[in-house]
């Protein structure tokens, strides 16, 4: 029986060496594989980004860190399918602010990510934002003026005409109104958001007038939108 004892301790023993120097051996495996690897350097990344939406466009500012090696900043957008490069120049040591507007961006949100890299080909990791550029249907949301009352006066060409009224916060600037007159002239008239009647002279019977509301977003985006012209026709008699 102590025989049998000492023959299996003899065998776990035997076991434990293999496992051991099997462990030792994949242990040195991966570190020589790692220590192989150069390591990774990456550039400064870019922070703080701000972005301001327009109509088919983008403002966007983001700050470079005080990392002298960084040379360009690449900007991508739609999956990376679409970028444009931003070359840097430094002027100042420390941070430094840096912009950019990107244009023909279709109407909605976009994801856009940055990435600084240099002549060596040393990048930064990724930074990320997004915006929503402007289009047609996004002018279509905002509250337009209109036109409440028209009274045409016949024997001297007037059209005298009363306008909705705006209100604190609806983004509108002005409004401007279009026509021909009895003349063959245009006018283009800009009428300001607290003037709510007007009066056209020489204004055709039967005449057409195109009316639209411009809006600006304070502290929100960097272009003036517009809504589709609506056009209004004098009566005839």
């Amino acid at each position: 029986m102590k025989k049998i004892n000492k023959i299996v301790s003899g065998i776990l023993g035997l076991l434990g060496i293999f496992l051991l120097t099997t462990s030792c051996d994949n242990m040195n495996d991966i570190q020589s594989k790692y220590t192989n690897l150069e390591e990774q350097i990456y550039l400064g990344k870019v922070d703080t980004i701000r972005m301001w939406p327009g109509l088919g466009r983008a403002k966007i500012t983001w700050y470079i860190s005080a990392d002298p090696k960084i040379d360009q900043t690449i900007i991508y957008w739609n999956m990376r399918k679409d970028s444009i490069v931003k070359n840097f120049v430094r002027n100042a040591p420390g941070l430094q602010r840096d912009s950019i507007i990107v244009e023909n961006l279709p109407e909605g949100t976009q994801l856009f990510e940055f990435r600084n890299i240099n002549s060596s080909g040393q990048t930064s990791l990724y930074s990320s934002a997004s915006v929503t550029s402007w289009g047609e249907n996004f002018a279509k949301k905002l509250y337009a003026r209109s036109i409440t009352s028209q009274v045409y006066v016949y024997d001297s060409l007037k059209f005298k005409l009363g306008l909705s009224k705006t209100f604190s916060g609806d983004s509108v600037v002005y409004s401007q109104i279009r026509f021909t007159d009895s003349h063959g002239v245009e006018n283009n008239i800009r009428i300001n958001r607290v003037t709510n009647s007007l009066v056209l002279t020489d204004f055709p019977e039967g005449g057409e007038l195109q009316f639209r509301t411009a809006f600006f977003l304070p502290n929100r985006g960097i272009d003036t939108i517009y809504n589709a012209y609506k056009i209004y026709t004098a009566p005839k008699r």
